[in-house]
């Protein structure tokens, strides 16, 4: 018998075997659509900039590359300040000597450029710094992209780790600062992955992964304080309020700690290749008299003092150290550079708000705090089902929220770094259409952002 194959049969076909490929190469997908949807954006952008014939004007011109695309992206407000630090590769401004607003920007970005640049000059290839920059930036912002994939795939489906990871990267202001000279995406790339590490419990790493983050951008000091906040509530849901204790007291404890850990750790590994050593052992335990039941108490006690989380708080002292060697070096410190050039100044959560607010501008300032209320209300609407992602959500949001002066302006900018929100996004939404209307106004609204920022309208900074 001839079997005869119907055209909508065939069509139904073609579209499992399409579905089945791209559930099984989801993070192919992710990256192809969104290398895909970035270029389409930047291309009608220029475009549209070249037709409507507006100029790159003078501003920063000693960065201007003369490629209307790099100086586009590469000169735009702060993108100046790690210019000047990568150019001269120290925290100086020479057109600006007295000028100490550069003091507050991380050294991260600015390294990862000026090692571009010198990538370039040993195979004699000349990259201007402002070119260097949006390059720098860019890549990461696929690592980033990368490494979110890896994060959504511990949660979700395939497609739904697709659609969180398009929801990520295009979250307005995260698609704007993670394609002009600024330093989110390193940020973004070195939190995420500390994310991904942390789930997977492997916390020496995730500590390292944290002080990278904060090198990025400052404000990654508080995530070491979140990640113990849900590494302790964690301990307390799964052994009890009084055995979680036990990696709260293990901080002060912690270099003795890893002394005895490591010689717990050589002793089993060597102590059947050398057995003088095992006679050491034995005879410090008869010496000091040790019975089974005080080995049994001693062995609870070490457990107890658990050490993981010490192994992420311990890695704070190295962004720690550099902050500290800054206010020793810098004009003036940097709580003082913040407030003096910004009148930025912490005062408590959602403070910029009711600061915002006394201007008079209600809409531009509920517009300014619009994504900080949607990330609130989806923050307190996960806690019982995802509390570690409510930490994440509601932890940073009231901390920048909480900033006044200029500072406060910049809330949607910090908003893109809080990556959680897109992830619990695609897990709630349920219907496409739901989630294609959501991806539509993110590109819309990020391409009038990047319009506004590059054009140098006062928007977010």
């Amino acid at each position: 018998m001839i079997s005869l194959v119907t055209n909508s049969e065939f069509d139904e076909t073609i579209f499992q075997k399409i579905s089945s490929w791209i559930r099984q190469h989801s993070l192919i997908t992710s990256l192809a659509l969104f290398i895909i949807i970035k270029s389409i954006i930047l291309v009608i952008f220029l475009v549209l900039f070249e037709i409507l014939g507006f100029s790159v004007g003078d501003f920063e011109p000693q960065f201007h590359t003369g490629n209307t695309f790099f100086d586009l992206l590469g000169t735009r407000w702060d993108s100046y300040f790690y210019l000047v630090v990568a150019e001269n590769g120290q925290y100086f401004d020479p057109a600006r000597p007295t000028d100490t607003r550069v003091w507050n920007f991380a050294p991260l970005y600015p390294f990862f450029i000026r090692i571009l640049m010198d990538i370039g000059q040993f195979f004699q290839i000349n990259i201007p710094v402002a070119i260097a920059a949006v390059i720098v930036a860019n890549i990461f912002s696929l690592t980033s992209t990368f490494l979110f994939h890896l994060v959504s795939q511990l949660y979700l489906s395939e497609v739904k780790a697709i659609n969180a990871t398009l929801l990520f990267s295009f979250f307005p202001t995260t698609l704007v600062f993670s394609t002009v000279a600024y330093a989110e995406p390193v940020y973004l790339t070195f939190i995420i992955f500390s994310w991904y590490t942390f789930e997977k419990k492997r916390y020496t790493t995730t500590g390292i992964m944290l002080a990278l983050t904060t090198l990025a951008r400052y404000p990654g000091a508080l995530i070491f304080f979140l990640y113990m906040a849900i590494y302790f509530g964690r301990k307390v849901r799964d052994q009890g309020f009084l055995q979680a204790l036990g990696c709260l007291i293990a901080i002060p404890l912690f270099p003795l700690l890893v002394l005895i850990n490591t010689f717990k750790y050589l002793y089993s590994v060597f102590k059947n290749r050398i057995s003088s050593l095992s006679r050491i052992v034995e005879n410090f335990e008869s010496l000091i008299n040790l019975n089974p039941q005080q080995k049994g108490k001693i062995s609870n006690l070490l457990h107890f003092l658990d050490i993981k989380l010490s192994w992420i708080l311990i890695f704070g002292i190295i962004p720690l150290s550099w902050i500290y060697y800054v206010n020793i070096t810098a004009p003036i410190p940097l709580a003082e550079v913040t407030y003096t050039n910004w009148g930025a100044k912490f005062v408590w959560p959602l403070a910029g708000l009711f600061d915002m607010l006394a201007s008079g501008d209600v809409k531009w300032t509920l517009e300014k705090f619009s994504f900080a209320f949607l990330f609130l209300i989806l923050g307190i609407g996960i806690l019982k089902k995802r509390p570690s992602f409510a930490v994440m959500i509601i932890g940073p949001t009231l901390f920048y929220s909480g900033y006044i002066g200029l500072h406060t302006w910049g809330i949607p900018r910090y908003s893109g770094t809080i990556f959680h929100v897109p992830l619990s996004l695609a897990e709630e939404t349920i219907s496409p259409k739901i989630f294609l209307l959501i991806l539509g106004f993110f590109l819309l609204y990020g391409f009038k952002i990047l319009w506004s920022f590059t054009n140098w309208n006062v928007w977010l900074i």
